[in-house]
């Protein structure tokens, strides 16, 4: 999630090369690629972490993390 809108050459750079993580338009990016527990970490200079589940702590109700399809 960007500060402002990205130009069509910006979107195709991020989308093969990554998003700069350093960028300060750059305002939440949250890859949910973490493959345990329950944090969503949000890589941009926000940190604006996210917590999967009803309550940050382990229960029952939070959701399973899922391998990548071959």
């Amino acid at each position: 999630m960007w500060s402002r809108s990205l130009s069509l050459a910006e979107i195709e750079t991020a989308h093969e090369m990554g998003v700069d993580v350093g960028s300060a338009d750059l305002q939440g990016y949250w890859s949910f690629n973490e493959g345990a527990g329950q944090t969503a970490f949000d890589r941009s200079p926000a940190s604006n972490h996210g917590y999967l589940g009803a309550d940050p702590a382990a229960d029952s109700a939070d959701p399973d993390w899922v391998g990548e399809s071959p």
